[in-house]
Order: structure tokens, then sequence, then C-alpha cells
């Protein structure tokens, strides 16, 4: 679950700041409805845009602007692809 006192910054930050706000506020919407218990986003980026209908670069563009702000982590895996992890700060998980 999405720390509510956290997302709606992130929302206003993402429509202010950037040059493809739609882009970035549909990917972090996506990192938060896919993410694991331990934050990991279990896509790739290929599947990502393919599932989004957004181009490869365009995901990678908006993956490093969350990136930028400490909203993900991203991380490459042994064949160089993006792994993206959603930041623990902003993610909270009732484990009951």
């Amino acid at each position: 679950m999405i720390a509510r006192d956290l997302n709606f910054p992130m929302q206003l930050w993402i429509a202010e700041h950037l040059k493809r706000p739609g882009v970035t506020a549909i990917l972090w919407g996506f990192f938060l409805d896919n993410i694991t218990a331990d934050n990991l986003v279990p896509f790739t980026q290929s599947a990502i845009a393919k599932l989004l209908g957004i181009s490869k670069e365009h995901i990678s563009c908006a993956a490093r602007d969350l990136e930028a702000v400490g909203a993900i982590r991203i991380e490459h895996s042994d064949k160089g692809r993006p792994v993206y992890f959603v930041n623990e700060k902003i993610v909270k998980f009732d484990c009951k």
C-alpha cells in the first residue's frame, strides 16, 4: 500500500516538473499496482512498454525521472536490462 502522505506530493511533482507528465504518471501508477513485497516491479521494460502501449524509450525516460527524485531505484540484470524497485519509504505493506 502506498504511503498516502508521499503519493500526492509525487503526483504533483510529476505534473509540475516533467516534459511528459502523462507517461511518467502512468508508469508510476503501473509500478504501484505491480510491486511485490520486496518492492520489485516484476516486469521487463519491454513488457511494460507493450502492456501500456508506450515506447521503450518513453518508459526509459519516465523511469529515469522517477529515479532522479528517489521514487524508484533502477538496477540492471546480468543481461543489462533495467530492473525497477519502488522506494521502500514510499511503500508500506500490511503483513497480517
